[in-house]
């Protein structure tokens, strides 16, 4: 049985540490970026860093957005962040479709606080390791796991996954990873509407969704099937693999009512005006 260090064990430690500073506060520059990085990789894949107050366990070699929290330099990560947690407020309820490895879980959880609710959804066995690990390393206890992918009907799946980017894994075949290293992985599927009758949410104040091209398959049947009380208040949907997506889920919710409030080259923010 595998024994997992507490949070807080894997901090970088002697060269590893001035490595991970040399390259956080960018002293090495150019060809030595490289070197520098996979010295890190070797000698401590895994780092537990402090984010917005948040203790959380990084690994740097396989996944985009834990390198990311490690070495914050992309602005449109910054910027989904905050669209999607940014209007939470104590009490509020959270869908995060595709949760990786927690980062948003745990924002949310924290600003929902212990009257809210989190509902945390993602397929990759690896990943829910790690979002798991990042909730309780938090103690916050009003996330709910969900461990599967969300699409139009219940059953099992295929997930691409991407053994040097996690979070480009995908439902969709020949989408985001067609050049890459894919590993055939078998997942359930469960619908979204199910999902949310399961874990007993009576509203939704925001959803974030990330899904690699498959946002279409886990939105529009939602939409065509869950009461209109349960459509969300605000939906952050990803937007860069539109042309994977069998229906335009924007325009859908667009026709349902949804005011488009802020669009970026990566997302869009659409709000359900009340009543």
């Amino acid at each position: 049985m595998e024994v997992v260090k507490a949070w807080g064990e894997c901090r970088p430690r002697g060269s590893a540490a001035l490595a991970f500073a040399a390259l956080k506060y960018r002293v090495v520059h150019g060809a030595l970026k490289k070197p520098v990085y996979r010295f890190i990789q070797r000698r401590c894949p895994a780092q537990d860093v402090e984010f917005d107050g948040l203790k959380l366990r990084c690994h740097i070699a396989d996944n985009g957005p834990e390198r990311f929290v490690i070495f914050p330099e992309r602005r449109a990560a910054w910027d989904a962040l905050e669209l999607s947690v940014g209007g939470l407020e104590p009490g509020d309820v959270f869908v995060d479709v595709g949760a990786n490895f927690g980062l948003y879980s745990a924002m949310a959880a924290k600003r929902v606080g212990p009257s809210g609710r989190v509902v945390a959804i993602e397929p990759h066995p690896e990943l829910i390791r790690r979002l798991k690990f990042n909730i309780n390393a938090n103690g916050f206890d009003n996330v709910t796991f969900f461990e599967a992918a969300v699409g139009a009907d219940p059953g099992e799946a295929t997930l691409y996954v991407n053994t040097s980017s996690f979070a480009e894994s995908s439902l969709v075949a020949e989408g985001p990873n067609t050049r890459a290293a894919l590993r055939a992985t078998p997942v359930p599927v469960r619908t979204l509407h199910e999902i949310v009758e399961t874990a007993g949410l009576t509203r939704i104040d925001s959803l974030k969704i990330d899904i690699e091209g498959y946002e279409d398959r886990a939105l529009v049947p939602f939409l065509d099937t869950a009461p209109r009380h349960l459509w969300p208040r605000r939906v952050l949907v990803e937007t860069i693999h539109t042309r994977d997506w069998a229906t335009d889920c924007v325009a859908r919710f667009l026709a349902g009512g949804y005011v488009l409030e802020r669009e970026t080259k990566s997302d869009a923010l659409l709000v359900r005006p009340p009543g």
